[in-house]
This record gives C-alpha cells, sequence and structure tokens, in this order.
C-alpha cells in the first residue's frame, strides 16, 4: 500500500469543503476532478452522534464545575449544540468519505 503524504490529504479536503452546499454528489464529482476515487461513501447515521458522544457528553456537563464563567459559557454552548442536533438533526448529515488517489495522470483534471 502507498502511504500518502500529508499535503495530498490536505488537498483532498480542500477538494470536497469546495462541495459542502452540492451534496454528495457534488462533493463526489469535486473529488474525482482532483484526480482521486470515490472509494466509499459512509453517511454516519444520527445513533452514532448520539450513543458515542452526545449523550456521554451531556453526562460529563452535568457533572461540570461551572463556578467558572469561562467553563459555564463552554457548558452552556455545548448544550445548545446538543439541543440544535436534537431539534434539527434531520436537517444536516456528516458523511466520511474514502478516496484514493489515481495513478493514472490521465484520470486527473
Amino acid at each position: 500500500m502507498r502511504m500518502v503524504h500529508r499535503h495530498t490529504v490536505r488537498r483532498g479536503i480542500r477538494v470536497l469543503g469546495r462541495g459542502v452546499n452540492a451534496g454528495h454528489r457534488g462533493q463526489q464529482r469535486g473529488g474525482r476532478a482532483a484526480g482521486y476515487t470515490v472509494v466509499a461513501v459512509l453517511p454516519l447515521p444520527d445513533s452514532d452522534w448520539f450513543d458515542d458522544y452526545y449523550t456521554p457528553l451531556g453526562a460529563r456537563l452535568d457533572v461540570t464545575d461551572t463556578s467558572d464563567p469561562a467553563m459555564a459559557e463552554a457548558v452552556a454552548a455545548s448544550r445548545a449544540e446538543i439541543e440544535l442536533r436534537r431539534r434539527h438533526g434531520a436537517d444536516y448529515q456528516y458523511t466520511g468519505y474514502v478516496l484514493r488517489l489515481d495513478e493514472d495522470e490521465s484520470l486527473r483534471r
């Protein structure tokens, strides 16, 4: 397996970032246009966010010392994020993309 250089990974991230408003197809087109093959598209289920992140985070927030104003602000912001996801989670989704740099220069545009 060939190692991917750090700048190549950053390039792929920048390319996919340009397609954020275009949805999955736009992001895949961006990756292909930059010379990558889209190997897999992995939508992250909402349950993963709550089971593995937001529920444990909420439990930690419940026992966090908020006597420091900066900590109280951070806890409030985290609670607001959890509530936003709870109310509007169906309106947006996180997706992981597995990309492979095309070895054939003719496939790059």
